[in-house]
């Protein structure tokens, strides 16, 4: 999914990290961090989780991924129980 992609690409610009160095820190090839960037491929639960985690923001990333593929915004309390 394309937004997905771009939120990963952005929270990753702003950390400032280039796509191999998040690729590493979530352990996935550089290959598959270019498809999920490229909007390619969307990565399951689990990728994002790791890919989260490397951004240190797991529970924004989260909501917003939530977001654009169900079109409605988790709210606060949902946001704490994906990240626990």
């Amino acid at each position: 999914m394309k937004q997905i992609s771009n939120l990963v690409r952005n929270y990753r610009e702003l950390r400032g990290m280039w796509q191999y160095q998040l690729a590493k820190r979530a352990f996935l090839s550089k290959s598959a961090m270019s498809r999920i960037e490229l909007g390619q491929v969307t990565p399951d639960d689990a990728t994002l989780c790791r890919l989260a985690k490397a951004l240190h923001c797991k529970g924004l990333l989260l909501a917003r991924c939530e977001e654009c593929v169900t079109g409605k915004a988790l709210t606060e309390i949902e946001v704490k129980k994906q990240v626990a």
